[in-house]
């Protein structure tokens, strides 16, 4: 069996915020609308936006089960600028041997990890 890339599915409370912060915050394009859904997409990597059932945020940053996706980006620093400045919340920056990360967790409680690799 072969797995190739799809697409990421988020359950938010408000459509409308959660298309304006990935678009604001992350540079994604608004690329589909609909009552039930919205869809962002940045090249090949595509979100779409489901309205949640329920609000129920977590544990702090990357102390609850569950998972984190990766996102690279060109300027670590500028990334968490535009997070927290669209209602974001960013964890201290880290390092590794390959580069600087952190987390962040959108206004719905969805949590990601921000990378910027070196030599990128």
């Amino acid at each position: 069996m072969r797995s190739r890339r799809g697409e990421i599915n988020l359950y938010v409370t408000d459509l409308e915020r959660a298309a304006r912060f990935y678009c604001d915050a992350l540079e994604f394009t608004l690329c589909e609308s609909e009552d039930t859904y919205r869809k962002v997409q940045q090249g090949d990597f595509t979100i779409t936006f489901f309205l949640a059932k329920e609000k129920s945020l977590g544990e702090p940053l990357g102390q609850r089960p569950g998972m984190t996706a990766d996102i690279l980006v060109d300027d670590l620093d500028e990334a968490i600028a535009r997070i927290r400045a669209c209602g974001g919340t960013v964890a201290p920056v880290r390092t590794y041997d390959g580069g600087r990360f952190t987390l962040f967790r959108d206004p719905d409680g969805i949590d990601w990890e921000l990378i910027r690799p070196d030599g990128e």
